[in-house]
């Protein structure tokens, strides 16, 4: 099963914090291309996001709630680590699939980077301003859920090893 995980900071009640950092639900301008006429151009990016915990490890240190290989000293762990920092997922509907190019959310889509097999992001499914695009990404809030670390072992046990 297909996965979109998401490592961010939580608000008080367990679902992510809205804002446009790299470690916040929200969208920056620099995400995303923009067209003259201010519009998104489709498929040049959005909320980035794994389908994998192995996936997750592509990403720089400071973007991972944990240390997966006990490489940081304890005055690093303590610079990295917030106690509000946590790994997300979307929670699937009725335990169906994510499937790339198909609705996460209204106005939402699930696409591939690509070039990362298990890195993708949640993009446009059709032309909107940025404006409109942050709210579509905001709206998803109430799906998304903190993963504990015995349904990350068990993401990494299902993981599929081609990704998307």
């Amino acid at each position: 099963m297909m996965r979109i995980l998401r490592p961010m900071l939580a608000e008080g009640d367990g679902l992510p914090r809205k804002g446009k950092g790299s470690k916040l639900l929200g969208i920056r301008e620099s995400d995303v291309r923009l067209e003259e006429d201010g519009y998104i151009k489709l498929k040049s990016g959005g909320l980035s996001i794994a389908t994998s915990i192995s996936g997750l490890l592509n990403l720089p240190i400071y973007l991972t709630p944990f240390d997966p290989f006990g490489k940081l000293d304890e005055k690093q762990h303590s610079i990295f680590a917030d106690k509000n920092f946590f790994l997300f997922q979307v929670k699937p509907k009725n335990d169906s699939a994510f499937w790339v190019g198909k609705p996460v959310a209204k106005g939402v889509v699930l696409r591939s980077k690509g070039h990362a097999k298990e890195l993708g992001y949640l993009g446009p499914i059709s032309s909107m301003n940025l404006n409109e695009f942050r709210s579509a990404i905001e709206a998803t809030r109430p799906q998304w859920e903190i993963v504990d670390w015995q349904q990350a072992e068990k993401i990494l046990e299902e993981a599929p090893q081609d990704g998307f």
